[in-house]
């Protein structure tokens, strides 16, 4: 009871210091960003509508508010679950929590290189696209002398180029995200395994109760979101 009651009342403090850091940053940009607005050239406000204005302060600020809370609670919240739950795990039972913690290091090497991978290809697309939708806008707004001249079967050949090689570097991206994903479950699943196999063999030698090893699996299963995040 003392457990489920902390864990609420923890819950909600971060809730509300998430809240009270996002509100905080909202609050100082939203105070910069009139001021600044207030200094613009009054050729600016001729050409841009109030609500434009409005919108900028009121609705897309909320956004990195928002980002700006999480940005640091859920971090330090993540990192703080992460080692009450490992140390709860060494003290049910030193052998079995380092046999389990031991994957951690692995994921923290492979991880991180499929995400450089991916943000690698990402970029590329990204770019890619812009570079599609630039040729796109081009085409339209030249379409007059590209039916004047007939220069159909070059501009087919150029957009089908782009379009190839967004495809490729799509399905690259699409790759690299999903095997971060899979390497994410993965461990997440051999955790368990290793519980069972490991955990097993000490609770017939008598080196492990079972109640323990079910409490062990339990605070196993609490480790992998942080974590994950």
């Amino acid at each position: 009871m003392i457990a489920i009651t902390a864990a609420g009342l923890l819950k909600l403090a971060i809730n509300y210091l998430q809240a009270l850091i996002g509100e905080k940053a909202m609050n100082l940009m939203r105070k910069e960003l009139y001021e600044h607005i207030l200094t613009l050239p009054l050729g600016l406000f001729r050409t841009t509508q109030p609500g434009m204005v409005v919108a900028s302060l009121m609705t897309e600020l909320s956004t990195a508010g928002t980002f700006a809370g999480m940005a640091f609670a859920v971090p330090l919240t993540n990192v703080l679950t992460l080692l009450a739950f490992a140390g709860y795990l060494l003290w049910l039972n030193t052998k079995l929590a380092a046999a389990t913690l031991l994957i951690y290091p692995i994921v923290v090497f492979i991880i991180p290189i499929l995400q450089k991978r991916a943000n690698k290809a990402n970029k590329k697309r990204v770019d890619l696209s812009r570079s599609t939708s630039s040729h796109i806008a081009e085409s339209i707004s030249g379409i007059h002398e590209v039916q004047v001249h007939g220069a159909f079967a070059e501009e087919n050949r150029k957009f089908s180029y782009l379009t190839d090689q967004l495809k490729k570097i799509r399905i690259r991206w699409s790759l690299f995200r999903f095997g971060i994903k899979t390497a994410n479950n993965y461990f997440v699943g051999l955790g368990p395994f290793i519980v069972f196999i490991f955990g097993g063999y000490l609770v017939m030698k008598g080196q492990l109760e079972l109640g323990a090893m079910v409490a062990f699996l339990s605070a196993q299963e609490k480790l992998f979101d942080p974590w994950k995040e």
